[in-house]
């Protein structure tokens, strides 16, 4: 026992703690942070009454608690897995008293199953799925110990009671699992059962306050999703109800789907993720995967010899388990996937995908050591894809810090119920949604009553209710978190981060470049309405939780490039003669030849013509706009610019 209290926390911070100070926001952990910025309660009870109308609870009780720090939820977000992990290793304990190995490598398992890759989005699973799945996960430990623990039974199931209600009625994802609880029942009765004893009368006596608990959850669900309140996935039922015959081949199809998918290839999930590194990423997934191979095998070394009867239990307690993971996300006509950001239903199937991983090995090898074997081999190979994953969310963290502070420098001040529109290819975890709380909270502060901006991806809203089309004066109007927002079409600020460069804010009066930067269709043509000049004076400060890295000690190209756009919008020349000057002497080059336009402006207008030609030598035809245009009278046409 004391070994798994010890090396189960080990094996969370081997598998997800690597690089946890690095993390940072991803999804809408942006919005839950800029939530807790705003101490009214109130607030939180508006943000989840459209989704989940409880988890405003726990959700208000972490931002009181924790300091607004993306490490701070990271820690607390491994912290609840491992006690996750102990509580599923107690209910197995219970459940098997005499097979410690099946339990402690089943407990593993779970921990670091890779079938779930979004353990850094913290902030929002937190409270929405981890805390929730942890709660139940003690409540089905109790209640088999109020089973083995005859005299203080009350106690036990009173316990289980409060924490299966602290679980199920924050998220309608683990109300299947219930199921175990009945699974694990039946197989404790029919162990303890003596003489007289009917298990079928005796598992109804003892499930029912469970399943009256469990009903209630689902009469509440059931009351919340018809009563118009919800405003969350669109709902897509899965029920014969909708299409008989297309139900009915789901039916049959989906089991299989599942344990091929959940059960089995999640387990091999992470070679995709190794295949993605470099070779100076590839170290630290390494020695991720070969610390905790060791350490399970410690972990599991000295244990009792187990039994195929167990075994075949964990085969059916796994295929059941993965059911009722699944089975409230199939209900609701939710994808089944391994990718993001689908795969965060499968949460849910995890202990299910642990029990059968640990029934299929105890089946396939009859000797221990081969069976330790191969549980060490898919704790190492989970272990090394969890940091692999992690780089993408570092990379991912790394795009937006770049690009909040481009912003922040090109845009110092943003106008009240400015539309923001853009694009940014390199993010993987955000859409425009995620974007619209930190632009928000960046320019306007803590949120108030309505949004003061909204950020938009025609990519993904052009044609919704969201953004009809992209005429001038087309209204806008909708709600995010609660919160409404009421603007049009008119004098939008409109951005685009290409996959190299810094990001290009663009104004009416250089609207071509949109075209020349290779921006999406729609940017162009919202180009010719954009408004870049920021009004007079420096801007806001940086909130005071601001979790983006501040501004860098000392100037970088891009943030002399932003510097140098908003001097041209403001026709500031001399400001873009002393960047230049100050580029010149710290040998900064741009990324893009590209953005040397701003400075060649700026020197052509400032009389500097020579070092303006020389600048745009190396551009081509693609500088001739700009000397046929706004540099038209300093213009000598160039071969390259002949009509």
């Amino acid at each position: 026992m004391k070994r798994a209290l010890l090396l189960l926390p080990v094996l969370a911070v081997l598998g997800y703690g690597w690089q946890l100070g690095r993390l940072g926001l991803y999804w809408d952990d942006w919005l839950f942070l800029w939530a807790a910025a705003n101490p009214d309660p109130a607030f939180y009870q508006t943000l989840f009454a459209a989704s989940r109308p409880l988890t405003w609870l726990p959700a208000y009780g972490l931002a009181r608690l924790l300091p607004p720090d993306p490490l701070a939820y990271h820690l607390a977000a491994l912290l609840v897995r491992a006690l996750g992990a102990l509580a599923f290793w107690d209910f197995l304990r219970q459940l098997w008293p005499r097979r410690e190995g099946q339990a402690l490598g089943t407990a593993v398992l779970f921990l670091l199953y890779p079938g779930f890759s979004q353990q850094a989005i913290a902030l929002v699973y937190l409270p929405q799925h981890f805390l929730p799945l942890f709660f139940l996960l003690v409540s089905l430990a109790l209640s088999l110990r109020s089973l083995r623990d005859p005299a203080r039974h009350r106690i036990w199931r009173l316990a289980a009671l409060v924490c299966q209600a602290a679980g199920t009625l924050q998220t309608e994802y683990l109300l299947g699992l219930e199921l175990l609880r009945g699974a694990a029942f039946w197989l404790v009765l029919r162990e303890l059962r003596t003489a007289g004893d009917h298990p079928l009368r005796s598992l109804l006596r003892l499930w029912f306050p469970y399943l009256l608990l469990h009903g209630l959850a689902l009469l509440l669900l059931a009351v919340f999703y018809t009563a118009g309140g919800y405003d969350y996935y669109p709902l897509q039922p899965g029920g014969p109800a909708a299409d008989p015959g297309q139900w009915t081949l789901g039916l049959l199809l989906e089991p299989a789907r599942l344990l091929l998918l959940a059960g089995l290839a999640a387990w091999i999930e992470p070679l995709r993720w190794l295949s993605n590194l470099t070779l100076e990423q590839l170290p630290v997934a390494l020695a991720a995967g070969l610390f905790s191979g060791w350490v399970a095998w410690r972990l599991l070394s000295g244990v009792e010899e187990d039994s195929r009867e167990s075994f075949r239990q964990a085969l059916g307690l796994g295929v059941l388990g993965l059911l009722a993971g699944r089975l409230p996300a199939w209900l609701a006509g939710l994808p089944l996937d391994l990718g993001f950001s689908w795969d965060r239903l499968l949460l849910p199937c995890s202990p299910g995908a642990a029990l059968l991983a640990v029934g299929l090995v105890g089946w396939t090898w009859r000797n221990a050591w081969q069976r330790r074997l191969a549980l060490v081999l898919l704790v190492g190979l989970a272990a090394a894809g969890h940091p692999a994953q992690q780089t993408s969310y570092l990379q991912d963290w790394q795009v937006q810090q770049q690009l909040l502070a481009q912003l922040r420098w090109r845009v110092p001040v943003l106008a009240p119920g400015t539309l923001v529109v853009g694009e940014a290819p390199p993010l993987r975890y955000e859409t425009d949604n995620s974007l619209t709380a930190p632009i928000n909270w960046l320019y306007f502060g803590p949120p108030g009553q309505e949004l003061s901006a909204a950020v938009l991806f025609p990519s993904l809203r052009l044609g919704g209710d969201k953004l009809a089309a992209l005429d001038p004066g087309t209204p806008v109007n909708y709600a995010y978190a609660g919160l409404p927002y009421r603007g049009r079409i008119d004098a939008p600020l409109v951005f685009y981060l290409p996959e190299s460069g810094c990001l290009k804010v663009f104004d009416r009066a250089y609207a071509y470049e949109a075209a020349l930067w290779q921006a999406p269709p729609e940017l162009q043509q919202l180009a010719f309405l954009a408004d870049s000049a920021a009004e007079g004076g420096k801007g806001p400060p940086l909130p005071a939780a601001w979790p983006a890295d501040p501004d860098p000690p000392r100037m970088d190209w891009c943030r002399a490039f932003q510097q140098a756009e908003l001097a041209r919008a403001r026709a500031d020349w001399p400001a873009i003669l002393r960047l230049y000057d100050q580029l010149q002497a710290d040998g900064l080059t741009p990324l893009q030849p590209l953005e040397w336009l701003p400075f060649i402006e700026g020197l052509a207008r400032s009389g500097r013509l020579a070092e303006a030609r020389s600048l745009s030598q190396p551009l081509g035809e693609l500088s001739c706009p700009l000397w046929t245009g706004p540099l038209a009278a300093w213009s000598e046409k160039s071969e390259d610019c002949q009509d």
